[in-house]
């Protein structure tokens, strides 16, 4: 199996090396060793890349999809400076370019599309753009590709002489039927534009809404969550750069209200957001906090359950320092494009504890993975065969595949639980099939992660399991975080949710490690206040060794303890009146 994969690995990099010096796409590269052809990765494999001399384009910026439901194909939406460009992805490692539609007046760096009905919706902020509108069905039946499209409708008088010219983005809520436009020059203050596309190719603007002020981006969705204030409501979710996180209920577009906005520490430009399947939390980037304040990227997590009050929760900081940019939710799963860094894929599925963990990545852009903006503007995770498009703003389109593995275990809980001195970790199954093992991880920032032990797994059961650990390596008033990280007969691995304990901090003597000690030892002591401790250290017949005297500061205090005058025997070391705890000196 090994040798299979190298030398499916070994395939790949010479197929790249050959469609290179053709001046080809590279195609069907696998993520082995992470790397792919010079892009870092993990668990990404790239099917197909296609640099922009291979499509027409300076450069391109957003992305969207459409699954013909006639035909069952794939197809890429692309924005590019000079237009919009469609690919026949179906086939995602020998994608088709189809062909372009010209922008409607000028170039422009940004450029945004929405699908409904099979019909592609087009913005820019290009001046006097409008809304352009493609019948997508047309690209089923290009005979002789490329060609240039033109666009089948076209939507820039408003009436009453209102005029939609350029706007930033285009937001689409396919269960009422109605576009959004948002960012626009001059109309609505900035804020949505509603547009009635219930008629595809007869687009007729239903009314403004601007109390939140200039919207950069939103999702506007039929509201399924638990407040039941809104229930069966239309809700935008709406990123309004410096005027932070506004949410509105659009349901009657003439009458679109505020339902309350709020902001966080270190906003600097809230740009866009993605609200989970439940609509209970919502997932926002801010484009211009790692750059301002020299921070790694930060997604801000929001608790929406109450939509008159939504709650901040904190943020989840990647270990690159890339800007981020577009992100969308699909499951358990954000599909996040942060600039130089990439795709990033992250669980999600531990957010009301407010963890989340990254499990996949690749990076289109090699140079670095600094704050600027470069690389990847957006990405489309939604096609049916887990084809994700991804867009590099100066390379071009990649089309990449992870697949997520999934053991055969059901765990039923997984709890932490702390001591005194120790944090038991116990965990159960319903069932197993085919599982190797737990491997325990333990972190202090619910970032990173260390192995700190490791359980066989029952193997095969259709009965509940029970599992316990002890964690004796913990120090009081810290938060620990701990996941199990299971892995299969097949070397498949799958983590758990994210767990935490933490012992209270006390006026306590918790040991000496190592144990058995060399030449110097740390002693762990607790101290409620601050003054003289000290110390005795006695053989194993009571005789008194060494008194030591330490000054104590509050919390946990890490003694350096030089045990090299010691004999090898066995020794009983006490701090003042606590009691006294064994151990050898080697």
């Amino acid at each position: 199996m090994n040798l299979t994969f190298t030398l499916k690995a070994i395939f790949g990099t010479l197929l790249l090396v050959f469609f290179a010096n053709l001046g080809l796409h590279a195609q069907n590269v696998p993520c082995a060793g992470g790397d792919a052809n010079g892009h870092a990765c993990n668990a990404v494999d790239m099917l197909a890349f296609i640099p922009l001399s291979e499509m027409n384009c300076p450069g391109v910026n957003d992305i969207w999809g459409w699954n013909d439901p006639m035909t069952g194909k794939e197809y890429v939406i692309l924005g590019c400076t000079t237009g919009t460009t469609f690919f026949d992805v179906s086939d995602p490692i020998n994608p088709v370019f189809l062909g372009d539609l010209p922008t409607y007046t000028n170039n422009s760096t940004w450029r945004d599309m929405k699908v409904y009905a099979d019909h592609a919706f087009i913005v820019s902020e290009a001046a006097g753009h409008g809304i352009q509108v493609f019948d997508l069905s047309r690209l089923r039946d290009v005979a002789a590709p490329p060609i240039t499209f033109t666009e089948d409708a076209h939507l820039d008088s408003l009436g009453n002489g209102l005029v939609l010219g350029n706007s930033h983005n285009i937001v689409i809520n396919e269960g009422s039927g109605y576009a959004y436009t948002v960012g626009n020059g001059g109309l609505c203050s900035g804020g949505l534009a509603a547009v009635d596309i219930s008629s595809p190719l007869n687009p007729t603007f239903a009314g403004c809404f601007s109390a939140g002020g200039y919207t950069h981006d939103a999702q506007c969705v039929n509201y399924i969550g638990p407040d039941p204030d809104y229930a069966g409501s239309e809700i935008c979710f709406n990123s309004n750069g410096n005027a932070g996180f506004v949410i509105a209920e659009v349901s009657d577009k003439t009458d679109m209200e505020l339902i309350s906005s709020a902001s966080y520490a270190n906003q600097n430009y809230t740009h866009q957001g993605w609200a989970t399947e439940d609509h209970q939390y919502f997932l926002m980037n801010d484009e211009l906090d790692e750059s301002g304040f020299g921070q790694n990227t930060r997604t801000h997590l929001w608790d929406i359950r109450d939509l008159d009050l939504p709650i901040y929760m904190g943020y989840f900081e990647s270990t690159e320092a890339a800007i981020d940019h577009n992100l969308y939710i699909k499951g358990d799963y954000a599909y996040m494009s942060n600039y130089t860094a990439g795709l990033r894929i992250v669980d999600i599925s531990d957010i009301a504890n407010g963890n989340l963990s990254e499990v996949a990545y690749f990076d289109v852009y090699t140079p670095n993975n600094s704050a600027n903006f470069s690389g990847s503007w957006s990405n489309y995770p939604y096609f049916p065969s887990g084809t994700i498009a991804v867009t590099s703003r100066g390379e071009g389109l990649f089309l990449l595949q992870w697949s997520p593995t999934f053991l055969s275990v059901e765990l039923s809980n997984f709890e932490a639980n702390p001591s005194t001195q120790t944090i038991e970790l116990s965990w159960t199954t319903a069932s197993e099939q085919n599982h190797d093992s737990f491997i325990i991880e333990r972190s202090t920032d619910a970032n990173s992660f260390e192995r700190i032990g490791s359980l066989p797994a029952t193997g095969n059961a259709i009965t509940s399991t029970s599992y316990d650990y002890l964690d004796q390596q913990v120090l009081p008033g810290i938060n620990y975080y701990y996941r199990l990280k299971q892995i299969s007969t097949d070397g498949d691995i799958e983590f758990s949710k994210t767990v935490s304990a933490k012992i209270e901090l006390s006026d306590t003597f918790t040991g000496i490690y190592p144990n058995p000690v060399g030449k110097s030892a740390q002693l762990i002591v607790s101290s409620k206040q601050e003054g003289l401790a000290y110390i005795h250290i006695t053989d194993a017949n009571g005789r008194l060794v060494e008194r030591l005297s330490e000054t104590l500061s509050l919390g946990t205090n890490v003694l350096e303890l030089n045990t090299e005058k010691l004999a090898r025997g066995v020794y009983f070391i006490q701090v003042e009146d606590k009691p006294a705890s064994r151990f050898v000196k080697m």
